[in-house]
């Protein structure tokens, strides 16, 4: 037989062992009843000093204390004890007054339950920042040409799949060079910031535009083409309200050329290159136009 007075004294060598890890550490069982919290434990979740007495899940619930959560408490709980019984663990990651904070629970002997829990929200948060970055242009809070290509990459699997049709739309800046040469790179950044807010505010919801690198916009449409017609001549029009730069009035126009999936072009290189030479023919015409593209032997 077990020592009781041994079996006591291991259980408060594990209990000290628990205080010292870096995460937040709670033992309770099905009935929400608790064995032990750790002062992380009550650091993560505000619930005060150990002479706070919280005995049960239920006081904790009852006393308003995780009001902070993302989710619905008890249906979470319950979810948890729900995985703990069919596979004797459970990870997950909740919001909690705008911490992100990550979770393991193990069932023990189908009765005890030892959840330990970290703070992770620096490190997700860097996370999401890296990833942003990755998939964002700086200057206009736009995406960039990575995640235009993505998008595009899906568009023409799911046309492919659905025969859905979608357009492609190129845009460029008129005069933006003149801007750029005569009231130096910061007027020219003021007119990017600004023509990106036009340019988002004219979108559908189910559109999308990217910057690609200078003066250079792409967008997607998605549905048929007297949709992207009427998003070509918005673009165009985003160009004809002057913008105001320390004190100055700047003139600049927008050119859009676009091309329809899959009429002229049934890949992804094929359909750009036929986008970039409808904007070609656009600005030859002249500034603030828009025009469909049309193979050179069909051109006036």
């Amino acid at each position: 037989m077990i020592d009781a007075r041994a079996e006591v004294e291991n259980s408060n060598i594990i209990m000290r062992a628990f205080d010292h890890l870096p995460l937040a550490v709670i033992v309770y069982d099905k009935s929400g009843r608790f064995y032990y919290m750790n002062d992380m434990f009550r650091e993560l979740y505000d619930l005060g000093g150990a002479d706070n007495q919280i005995e049960s899940i239920a006081d904790i619930l009852n006393g308003g204390l995780l009001t902070g959560w993302e989710v619905d408490s008890a249906s979470y709980l319950a979810t948890v004890l729900d995985d703990l019984e069919k596979k004797g663990e459970h990870r997950h990651q909740i919001e909690v007054k705008g911490r992100i904070i990550s979770i393991h629970d193990v069932m023990i002997d189908g009765q005890l339950i030892i959840s330990t829990q970290k703070d992770m929200t620096a490190q997700i948060k860097l996370e999401r920042e890296i990833a942003y970055l990755a998939s964002h242009d700086m200057m206009t809070g736009l995406a960039n040409r990575v995640s235009f290509e993505a998008q595009l990459s899906q568009s023409i699997r799911v046309s492919r799949q659905s025969d859905e049709r979608f357009t492609v739309l190129m845009a460029d800046l008129d005069r933006f060079k003149h801007i750029n040469d005569t009231h130096g790179h910061g007027a020219g950044d003021q007119v990017l910031k600004e023509i990106a807010c036009r340019f988002r505010a004219s979108l559908g919801h189910s559109d999308f535009v990217a910057r690609l690198g200078g003066d250079e916009f792409i967008f997607l449409c998605r549905g048929n083409e007297d949709r992207a017609e009427v998003l070509a001549s918005r673009l165009a029009s985003a160009g004809q309200q002057p913008i105001r730069y320390d004190g100055t009035i700047l003139s600049v126009g927008v050119s859009v050329g676009y091309a329809v999936f899959p009429d002229h072009g049934e890949n992804q290189e094929a359909l750009l290159r036929a986008a970039d030479h409808a904007l070609y023919q656009a600005k030859a015409i002249g500034n603030g136009v828009f025009m469909r593209y049309q193979p050179p032997d069909k051109v006036a």
